[in-house]
């Protein structure tokens, strides 16, 4: 059969344009593809990323599926993503519904996994299927071809006269190790990485000038049921043998010639010895093969690591790491089952500084035991020990497949399920009932402002070399010294610019909006906020805590939170502002940390 697979747009709602970086693409469709592709089946990938020259992300969609469904005639459209991927994938289905009536729909991924009836009730594609699905899905497109009722097929939903049929649950997947290579070339991958690398997050690009960032998952799922996440459920957790791994690494690397791996597994390493195995192998296959490499992960506080542990992790080419750290409190962790400590964060830091390796995770406010005490707990924890940690601030969301989540609905304090979707991170939720409503939700939106922005970083100051202009990024070259190692290095800062004259790339409409968009940069604007701050922490004291995300003088335009390369410490990069060239319409500026969206002719 003719079967297309639908990759949603990053950042589909809150940004246009936002480069999609390999390290940010969806393998799981991946893997539908190359399983399909393995059934025999006829198999086109559409990718509705990087382009820029439209109004906005839906136009930019719209054109680009319908442009692939009129090439290809697909007779069944594969889609999915994650929950906060819903608006795209309404606006997907629908776009294939007007376009091809008569092609099948089926939709996965984690919106499906962990919210299944409501999402295929409220979106209605043709099928939903919940948890891994490579195997699910030829199934679901052999029933399609022989025009037979998918009863027997496991973990989907499917209309019958009107009504929704749920097949029985059978989360006993086939052997991670058993699954064929995930299909990327459908997709455009050698143009992502030629093109696009340099959109990938600081964090996964910092290491490598010319980065080139790869991906792999080594194992699916997690062993740990914390109550903010999505694996709170009994789902299976499935790892791959370090080898098994390698094969991956050497037949992509000679396919794409990536030089940072990115570990996607949500927990990678539960347990020191993996840690230990998987750096053992990754350094001798580099040395086999002569690889300039570099590679990152995330794990778990409770794994143990020792520092003979990460000094060979570094040996093996590891440049930063990072904890589900969530909070510092005890009486917090106790709540979100998390089944670690503040001390075992406390004492990997050192560990890390010591062996020249990054290291970092989030700290999100939020959780229903929160109390200003517990509050106070974290941030303390956060000045004393966070400052050069690659770290975000933010307040906690109840997604569906978590625990809040559910007790959310139960107790109103999400009165809707379909307009939570619809709003999906527009807003934020109490749950802590020591906090007031109002003022709640304004320390939320100040703590996501700044606490996304890392103005706490020390400054490496920076000299601009000079401008490249490419057909997709302004890339400003700066001269950089660690504060940290003293090291110099170079930084390459990376701007979003229109090469076509009326493209608006979402740029405000209005010049009051555009100059308070401008504003909210400068530092004028931070030290306003922090005024307010204080004030009003006269009547509900944890507001004060703002203060401790920003360093005296931090510079917050022309400045971007990154890592040394040398010392992999986070870092803030500062410069001065470029002038305009002669003769050019626009010279986009850094606006903090995010993407500046410019519009004008190509500089000459």
């Amino acid at each position: 059969m003719r079967i297309s697979i639908i990759v949603p747009t990053q950042l589909y709602k809150y940004k246009f344009p936002a480069p999609l970086s390999m390290s940010d693409f969806p393998v799981g469709l991946a893997y539908i593809a190359a399983a399909l592709k393995a059934a025999g089946h006829e198999v086109a990938g559409c990718n509705p990323n990087n382009l820029y020259d439209f109004p906005n992300a839906k136009a930019m969609a719209a054109e680009t599926i319908t442009r692939h469904l009129d090439q290809h005639k697909p007779e069944v459209v594969c889609t999915g993503g994650i929950c906060t991927d819903y608006a795209f994938l309404r606006d997907c289905l629908q776009t294939v519904r007007n376009r091809m009536p008569k092609a099948r729909v089926i939709l996965g991924g984690g919106i499906v996994s962990y919210d299944p009836r409501f999402v295929f009730e409220y979106l209605k594609p043709d099928f939903a299927v919940k948890g891994d699905a490579e195997h699910i899905v030829t199934q679901i497109v052999s029933s399609i071809a022989s025009g037979t009722e998918p009863k027997q097929v496991p973990n989907i939903f499917y209309w019958k006269d009107g009504k929704v049929e749920a097949t029985p649950e059978n989360l006993c997947y086939p052997d991670i190790e058993t699954l064929i290579y995930p299909e990327f070339d459908i997709f455009d991958a050698k143009n992502i990485l030629d093109n696009f690398s340099l959109a990938a997050r600081p964090f996964y690009r910092y290491p490598k000038e010319e980065p080139r960032p790869w991906v792999v998952v080594a194992g699916r799922g997690c062993p740990f049921r914390c109550t903010f996440c999505v694996h709170d459920r009994p789902t299976p957790y499935h790892t791959r043998s370090s080898a098994d791994v390698m094969k991956e690494l050497a037949y992509f690397h000679d396919k794409y010639q990536f030089n940072i791996l990115v570990i996607l597994d949500e927990l990678f390493a539960p347990k020191r010895g993996r840690l230990v195995e998987f750096s053992q192998a990754i350094k001798k296959l580099k040395q086999e093969r002569k690889w300039d490499l570099v590679w990152t992960f995330q794990t778990h506080a409770n794994v143990g690591l020792t520092q003979n542990d990460i000094m060979l992790a570094k040996d093996a080419g590891c440049y930063a790491f990072s904890y589900g750290m969530e909070s510092a409190s005890e009486t917090v962790l106790t709540s979100m089952k998390k089944k670690s400590h503040p001390a075992q964060i406390a004492e990997v830091i050192p560990m890390c500084y010591k062996a020249g390796v990054g290291f970092g995770g989030n700290f999100i406010f939020g959780d229903p035991a929160e109390t200003p005490q517990t509050m106070k707990e974290t941030m303390t924890f956060f000045r004393e020990n966070c400052e050069n940690l690659h770290m975000s601030l933010g307040s906690i969301q109840p997604y569906p497949g978590s625990t809040l989540y559910v007790n959310c609905l139960k107790n109103k304090t999400i009165p809707d399920a379909g307009q939570f979707y619809e709003t999906i991170d527009e807003r934020r939720y109490r749950m802590a009932q020591g906090f007031p409503e109002k003022p709640w939700a304004i320390w939320c939106g100040l703590m996501g402002f700044f606490g996304g922005k890392g103005l706490w970083h020390q400054a490496a100051p920076a000299v601009a070399r000079g401008r490249e202009v490419n057909a997709y990024f302004d890339i400003l070259a700066l001269d950089a010294k660690c504060p940290h190692c003293q090291s110099n290095f170079t930084y390459r800062h990376v701007e979003v610019v229109s090469r076509t004259k009326d493209a608006s790339l979402a740029a405000p409409q209005t010049r009051l909006l555009q100059w308070a968009l401008q504003f909210k940069n400068h530092q004028l604007f931070t030290w306003l906020v922090l005024k307010a701050a204080w004030v009003i922490s006269f009547r509900y004291p944890w507001f004060g805590y703002l203060k401790y995300t920003v360093r005296p003088k931090a510079q917050t335009d022309n400045s971007a939170v990154t890592g040394c390369p040398h010392c992999n410490q986070c870092i803030r990069v500062e410069w001065q502002a470029q002038q305009k060239p002669a003769g050019s319409a626009a010279w986009p500026q850094n606006t903090g940390n995010s993407f500046h969206f410019a519009t004008g002719k190509k500089p000459t």
